[in-house]
């Protein structure tokens, strides 16, 4: 298969993902991704590949953008933020502080369940639960006691 040319990522999760797909060496199916995912210990049927790539689900879950992440070696903002320019989504994943905490929350108890919950929710309701927990994180701040320098 000849490559395209003019091939440039896209702005919707379904045009990352067959970006992706065929940027990738073996141009693998939906079929090879899911059992590619399954043997790095993640779980992803082909069904559920298939609505991704074509776009008929949109809001995939973070276990699946993970599992996405580590299979096509980007990084999860070139799968979830539009916004960023071509040619610098694709690059290698980089922990970062802001990727870095969230990974140590996902292992505190609750959170995952927390971040399950919000994927199923719509976009105004999200808005909402945002900006709850950033009233509580502020009224904690302001009632956490002194630290010690």
């Amino acid at each position: 298969m000849t490559e395209p040319k003019d091939l440039e990522p896209g702005s919707t999760f379904a045009d990352r993902l067959t970006y992706l797909i065929r940027m990738h060496p073996d141009e693998p199916g939906d079929m090879e991704i899911s059992a590619k995912i399954t043997e790095q210990g993640g779980q992803l049927s082909r069904n559920a590949v298939y609505r991704l790539r074509t776009g008929r689900e949109t809001n995939p879950t973070l276990a699946t953008i993970n599992s996405l992440v580590k299979l096509f070696g980007c990084s999860s903002s070139f799968l979830t933020d539009f916004s960023a320019k071509p040619g610098t989504e694709a690059a290698p994943a980089d922990a970062d502080d802001e990727t870095q905490r969230a990974l140590e929350l996902l292992k505190e108890a609750g959170v995952k369940e927390v971040l399950n919950r919000m994927g199923q929710m719509g976009a105004d309701s999200r808005k909402i639960l945002i900006n709850m927990s950033e009233q509580l994180a502020a009224l904690n701040q302001k009632h956490a006691p002194d630290k010690p320098e």
